[in-house]
């Protein structure tokens, strides 16, 4: 079965569009966002969506793991 495409709406609380699994997340950052330093991650108000966001700037820098900002997913 095939996910569709692009986000299915913006969150109210956020103002970032939604997508409702993390690989569409993902899907959309490679397909929109060629070369910029983004990363997917989890909605705080609407459970089991994800948001896409850039990373933090000590990340970019090389400062920083993602890991060790965000923690891990699982």
């Amino acid at each position: 079965m095939t996910e569709p495409r692009g986000h299915i709406g913006v969150c109210s609380d956020h103002g970032k569009r939604l997508f409702s699994s993390r690989k569409q997340a993902r899907q959309e950052i490679r397909r929109s966002h060629i070369g910029a330093a983004m990363r997917e991650y989890r909605c705080t108000s609407v459970a089991g969506h994800w948001h896409i966001g850039q990373l933090p700037p000590a990340v970019m820098e090389g400062r920083l793991t993602a890991r060790q900002v965000y923690g891990r997913w699982r």
